[in-house]
């Protein structure tokens, strides 16, 4: 994707996105692009090595064509800006130890707003003690919440938490045993930086 090999699919995707609005009038979209690309479970993650370079190193430039070739394609039907927002949403893990977000981000010019993947499980889950735990970066390896939205805020970018969710204690991946901490830790983060935040969406498992 970085050479740009795949720019002509994204051109005509953008031109069949031009095409659908003017047929079916809509209010702006919100498109995620390579959502949660920080974990290992997707074939659009950057973990692993391209061609002996990182690929996390090539996300950023790989990310910019994508958008590039959809406005392109946009504007020759609609013979207008694309309206659309993008968005950037890694996991709330990172690559590897201390690779954090603002090291392979996109450029400032190809996204509109950034939030991660937010769930109440694995090492850094809500207790009692620390019911604010997810706030801030953990062990070297998970993102936090104030980051994210204190480099948005840097960059002139909304924030938007279009999957986040407590797990019930039961569910095989859950190590968290307050869900209501979590959902009530979220709630004040949303409240806390309600200027800046465009959206969220709560998972119900």
């Amino acid at each position: 994707m970085a050479n740009g090999k795949y720019n002509d699919i994204y051109r005509r995707l953008g031109r069949r996105f031009a095409y659908l609005d003017s047929k079916y009038p809509r209010d702006r979209l919100i498109i995620e692009i390579a959502h949660e690309f920080t974990g290992s479970w997707y074939e659009h993650s950057v973990y692993g090595v391209v061609n002996s370079v990182p690929a996390w190193q090539k996300f950023g430039l790989a990310y910019d064509r994508i958008v590039e070739n959809i406005r392109k394609g946009y504007y020759e039907v609609a013979k207008k800006n694309c309206p659309y927002l993008f968005w950037v949403r890694p996991a709330r893990s990172n690559i590897s130890k201390n690779v954090w977000l603002d090291s392979h981000r996109p450029s400032l010019e190809s996204f509109d707003g950034i939030g991660l993947s937010q769930h109440d499980n694995l090492s850094n889950s809500c207790t009692p003690d620390n019911p604010r735990i997810n706030w801030s970066r953990q062990n070297g390896s998970f993102e936090g919440l104030v980051n994210i939205a204190d480099m948005a805020k840097q960059w002139g970018k909304y924030i938007g938490f279009f999957e986040w969710s407590s797990h019930h204690p039961d569910a095989g991946w859950a190590s968290g045993k307050r869900p209501d901490l979590f959902t009530r830790s979220m709630w004040d983060f949303f409240n806390q930086y309600s200027d800046n935040l465009l959206g969220e969406t709560y998972f119900l498992s």
